[in-house]
């Protein structure tokens, strides 16, 4: 079984401190998850979920279960920031 990496980030297109838009989801698809299989790692973010649930139980459950956790600070996201508060309390 391969180590497991958990990304918390945003999803999908916002603007950055300067105005300029970041497309997150091309963040992930194209730099993050190829880096992080790469380096031997099964990657997931929530947004991947195929199945139905409690979204916040499944969150705990991932971070949890990562050997790694890739968390994008770029904004300032009330959501990524409750992940790595969560993360360091397991700590």
């Amino acid at each position: 079984m391969k180590p497991h990496a958990f990304v918390a980030m945003p999803f999908g297109s916002k603007p950055g401190q300067d105005g300029a838009r970041i497309d997150f989801d091309a963040v992930y698809r194209d730099l993050l998850k190829p880096a992080i299989e790469a380096a031997g790692l099964e990657v997931f973010r929530a947004d991947e979920e195929q199945a139905a649930g409690d979204i916040k139980a499944d969150m705990f459950q991932e971070l949890l279960i990562a050997d790694l956790v890739v968390v994008d600070l770029t904004l300032d996201n009330p959501n990524v920031w409750y992940e790595l508060n969560e993360k360091n309390q397991e700590v």
